[in-house]
């Protein structure tokens, strides 16, 4: 007998075998039953020529890495987001001089009407303003 409980199907193998006379595959019946035993084989399979390519696209990638660490000053070369914060919190951006705090809306207005920097004001700002009103109204219909 074959249960099916909740999508998942569970088979007894006892129950199976008391009622093998009456075995069918798509209503026709069964004969008769072969099976052997095969032993379980565990190994890797991989392509070796696909692991070449794959070392020699690798080396090309270190090589070009290495060339351009010893071709250029080091020093000057943004690596990483580190390396790229150090050198923003260090050489202050001209275009955005004293907008420390700016909001992204005062980005927006500057980048419309390019100019001198501006400095960041101080407003109120209410917790209902941190998301948007698209937002709001889906949180509500949902």
């Amino acid at each position: 007998m074959v249960k099916q409980d909740g999508g998942f199907l569970y088979c007894n193998p006892r129950d199976l075998l008391s009622h093998a006379d009456s075995w069918t595959v798509f209503g026709n019946p069964i004969d008769y039953c072969l099976s052997e035993r095969i032993p379980d084989v565990c190994e890797v399979k991989f392509s070796f020529g696909i692991m070449i390519i794959i070392l020699i696209f690798n080396l090309v990638k270190v090589s070009a890495m290495m060339w351009v660490l010893f071709r250029f000053d080091a020093e000057k070369i943004l690596t990483t987001v580190g390396d790229a914060v150090v050198s923003f919190i260090s050489v202050e951006d001209p275009t955005t001089r004293g907008m420390c705090l700016a909001s992204s809306n005062q980005i927006q207005q500057f980048w419309s009407s390019p100019g001198f920097a501006r400095p960041y004001v101080r407003q109120k700002h209410f917790w209902r303003h941190a998301v948007s009103k698209m937002r709001w109204t889906a949180f509500f219909v949902l």
